[in-house]
């Protein structure tokens, strides 16, 4: 029986998944620090990207403050939320004052908590 990895898929299709099905965060978490040349370079290719930082954490949100600039072009959607991270809009506003810098921005959520 043979296997098959993610790495024998040919770019177009990982594009495809990246673009379409893997939310921004877990894609700077896992390969934001050059493990694999390959990957860095497809992110870098992709048109589209999606942060849903509904369910981030503190640290992958810190993480991905620091990161995001490099990416805000092919930002598409984005979901900011006080649900995990209480501040996390505010934090967010305070890294990018204006929206306009998301040229590609289609979606934009904001989830305040109700107390």
């Amino acid at each position: 029986m043979s296997f098959s990895t993610l790495e024998s898929l040919p770019n177009e299709i990982l594009t495809d998944i990246i673009e379409k099905y893997i939310n921004g965060i877990d894609l700077l978490r896992a390969f934001s620090f050059q493990l694999n040349q390959r990957f860095d370079s497809l992110i870098i290719q992709c048109q589209r990207l999606r942060f849903d930082f509904i369910q981030c954490h503190q640290d992958d949100f810190r993480l991905c403050m620091g990161l995001l600039p490099a990416y805000i072009d092919k930002i598409e959607e984005l979901a900011i939320s006080e649900e995990n991270t209480p501040g996390q809009v505010y934090a967010f506003l305070s890294f990018f004052p204006s929206f306009a810098v998301f040229k590609r921005l289609q979606t934009l959520y904001f989830h305040f908590d109700s107390e």
